[in-house]
C-alpha cells in the first residue's frame, strides 16, 4: 500500500486525537464519512495504525521518577540477548525497551513512584538478570518534551515530491 495525501491527513488527525469522530475527520479532509472510514480500516489492516491508546499522566498516577537505564551484557550470544529481552519485557516499571549500540546493549525507559521504588526494582528485578555486566541509570530532572507522535510533514513529499499541508 502506498500512502497518498488523504491517508497522510487521516494519520495526522488520528495521531493528534485518536477519539476524533469520523464525521470531523471527513469534514477536515473533504471526504465522505464512509470513504474516510474505509481508508482508516485500510490503514489499520496495513498496520500504519498499530493500535489506539490513551496517554496517561504519569505524575497523577504517582509515577513521578522517570529514568533511562543502560544495560550492558556480559556475553553477547543471541540466546543471551533473547533471554534478557524476554525478562526485561515483563517488568511493569519498564515503559520502553530498546536494543542499542555504543556502550550499552539495552536502553530502558523506566517510570516509578520514587527512589525507594527504583531501588527495589533495581535490586529485585534488574540485578536478577544473570547476564548483566553493567547498569547505568540517568534520572530525568525535567521533561521538556513528551510526544509520541511521528512527524508526517514530509511523508507525502517522499512519495510525490510535493509538500503537504496536514491541518
Amino acid at each position: 500500500m502506498q500512502l497518498d495525501e488523504i491517508d497522510a491527513k487521516i494519520l495526522f488527525h488520528l495521531q493528534k486525537n485518536a477519539k476524533i469522530p469520523i464525521k470531523e475527520i471527513s469534514w477536515r479532509i473533504h471526504l465522505s464519512q464512509s470513504a474516510t472510514l474505509a481508508r482508516i480500516k485500510n490503514l489499520e489492516e496495513n498496520q500504519y495504525i498499530q493500535h489506539y491508546a490513551a496517554v496517561l499522566n504519569k505524575s497523577k498516577l504517582n509515577k513521578k521518577l522517570i529514568s533511562f537505564t543502560g544495560l550492558q551484557l556480559r556475553a553477547h550470544a543471541q540466546d543471551n540477548l533473547i533471554s534478557s529481552s524476554r525478562l526485561i519485557s515483563e517488568f511493569p516499571e519498564v515503559i520502553n525497551c530498546y536494543i542499542v549500540n555504543g556502550g550499552f546493549d539495552f536502553l530502558l525507559h523506566i517510570a516509578v513512584a520514587d527512589m525507594q521504588e527504583y531501588n527495589s526494582f533495581y535490586l529485585n528485578a534488574l540485578l536478577k538478570i544473570k547476564n548483566i555486566e553493567t547498569v547505568r541509570t540517568f534520572f530525568v530532572i525535567d521533561e521538556l518534551k513528551d510526544d509520541n507522535s511521528v512527524d508526517l510533514s514530509n511523508l507525502f513529499k517522499m512519495y510525490s515530491g510535493k509538500s503537504l499541508r496536514l491541518d
